[in-house]
C-alpha cells in the first residue's frame, strides 16, 4: 500500500496516509459512544485534517477522505457540536396519566421539560437561523413505558387533513404537523426506534437499521387540538422497546418537529441537516 500510493501521487508522507485512516476509524467509534470523549476527539481532528492537508498540498486528491470524515461526523468543527448535545435526567413517576391529548394531569408537572427546539439550520457557529412555531416536550417514565408529551403552537396557519389520515405507515412527513421521536436504547449501538405522529392522530413507526417500515411496534398516542395550538400524549411500552432502563441508564434520544405545511423543521437535539443522525442525539438519564 506504501508503493502503491506512491506510485499513483507521488513522494507523499505515508505516516499521513496511516493518520487520516486511522483518525477515521478512531473518530467513527467515538462519535457512536453513549458519551462521546470531546478531548480524545479533539485530539483525533487535531491530528487528522493537517496531514490532510500536507497530502493535499504533496498531490493527493482529499476529496474522498474529507467526504468519508465529514459522514461520520468527524470534522473541525465536531467537538463544539457534541458539547451542544443537550442531555435530561427522566423522572419516575407512580401513576401513569390518562391518555386522552390534555396535559392538565398532576403527573405531567413531574416531568423534564426539554429545551427549547431549534431549526434545522441551527449550529454553535451560527445560532440564529430565523424564527419558527414554537414546540415544547416534557418526558417522564413509570415502571413499564416512557411518556413522552409535547405542545405544538401554529399561529396563522390552519392545520389541514391530508390523503394518509389514518393510514399506518404512511407518507405523513411533508403534508401535516408531525412530532417524531427516535429512541436507541443501546447508546453506543448504531440502530434506534423512529416513531412518528401528526396532527390527526396519523401514526409512523420504523426500526432502523433493521426492520425498516416493517417493524410496527405497540404504542399509543392522544390528540387533542386547541386554539393555534395541538397537544399530544404518547405511551411507549419498554417491551415495544425491548429493553427496561435501570437508574442511571442512558438512552440517546431525539424529539423532532417536521411542519410540513410551513416547511419547518426543527429538532430538540441540533442534529446538521438531518432528523437521522444518531451521533448527535440527545442523552435521557433514568432516574
Amino acid at each position: 500500500h506504501p508503493d502503491a500510493c506512491r506510485k499513483a501521487f507521488g513522494p507523499v508522507d505515508y505516516a499521513d496516509v496511516v493518520t487520516v485512516n486511522e483518525g477515521f476509524h478512531a473518530g467513527r467509534r467515538l462519535m457512536t459512544a453513549a458519551v462521546p470523549n470531546t478531548k480524545r476527539l479533539g485530539e483525533i481532528v487535531g491530528r487528522v485534517y493537517p496531514a490532510l492537508e500536507r497530502l493535499e498540498a504533496a498531490g493527493l486528491p482529499g476529496s474522498v477522505p474529507r467526504r468519508d470524515l465529514s459522514r461520520v461526523s468527524v470534522t473541525q468543527d465536531a467537538v463544539q457540536r457534541l458539547e451542544a448535545i443537550p442531555a435530561v435526567q427522566v423522572p419516575k413517576i407512580a401513576k401513569a396519566p390518562v391518555l386522552d391529548g390534555l396535559l392538565d394531569e398532576p403527573a405531567w408537572g413531574k416531568a423534564v421539560q426539554l429545551g427549547a427546539f431549534r431549526p434545522v439550520a441551527w449550529t454553535p457557529e451560527k445560532p440564529d437561523p430565523g424564527k419558527q412555531q414554537p414546540a415544547a416536550c416534557r418526558v417522564m417514565m413509570t415502571e413499564d413505558a416512557l411518556y413522552v408529551a409535547a405542545e405544538m403552537r401554529h399561529v396563522g396557519t390552519a392545520l389541514k387533513l391530508h390523503e394518509h389520515v389514518g393510514k399506518p405507515d404512511a407518507n405523513i412527513f411533508f403534508n401535516s404537523d408531525t412530532l417524531e421521536l427516535f429512541l436507541s436504547t443501546n447508546a453506543g449501538a448504531k440502530g434506534y426506534v423512529h416513531l412518528a405522529v401528526d396532527h390527526t392522530n396519523s401514526r409512523f413507526d420504523e426500526r432502523r437499521p433493521d426492520g425498516g417500515p416493517n417493524w410496527n411496534g405497540k404504542w399509543e398516542t392522544a390528540v387533542h387540538k386547541g386554539n393555534d395550538i395541538w397537544t399530544v400524549e404518547v405511551r411507549i411500552p419498554f417491551s415495544t422497546l425491548g429493553a427496561t432502563p435501570k437508574a442511571g441508564t442512558v438512552w440517546r434520544a431525539n424529539v423532532c418537529r417536521a411542519f410540513g405545511q410551513k416547511g419547518e423543521l426543527s429538532c430538540w437535539s441540533p442534529i446538521y441537516g438531518k432528523f437521522h443522525n444518531p451521533p448527535f442525539f440527545g442523552r435521557l438519564t433514568f432516574d
